[in-house]
């Protein structure tokens, strides 16, 4: 569902944005479609997707004026991560993030739609076919 709802997306937004020629696209993809994560596979690749579609896409429409980037969020605090987190208590969740992300803290969503929101920008406007990582240094180290 990951690649499948981004693909359906930007196969709808880019038939104006080519007849403007013009536009940006900014996707969400995660650390994890940068590095392999035991008992994520399908997880882990189908993130990886999102980040080379990204690429293929900045390749095919930057000439046409239409930038695509991504973001890939580490470890942020929302509900995502409930369902898995559930059976850890707090001070467990807090002691891993602390071990795993060297800000030793997550991120919060406000910092992610930041770092959209500047992909989206004339600020970024000579920037196509990045992944903006976004995860405390989780991938760092």
């Amino acid at each position: 569902m990951n690649v499948r709802g981004a693909f359906l997306v930007v196969r709808a937004v880019l038939p104006g944005m080519i007849q403007r020629r013009r536009g940006t696209i900014v996707l969400t993809a995660s650390t994890s479609g940068l590095v392999g994560e035991p008992g994520l596979a399908a997880y882990d690749a189908s993130k990886a997707a999102l980040v080379n579609l990204t690429r293929q896409l900045a390749a095919e429409y930057s000439p046409l004026g239409i930038r695509v980037n991504c973001v890939c969020p580490g470890r942020i605090n929302t509900g995502f991560n409930d369902p898995v987190l559930a059976s850890q208590s707090d001070a467990a969740v807090d002691a891993m993030v602390q071990s795993a992300v060297p800000m030793r803290r997550q991120g919060k969503a406000e910092e992610i739609a930041a770092a959209v929101a500047f992909l989206a920008s004339g600020d970024a406007s000579y920037v196509t076919g990045h992944a903006l990582v976004v995860d405390g240094g989780l991938t760092a180290v």
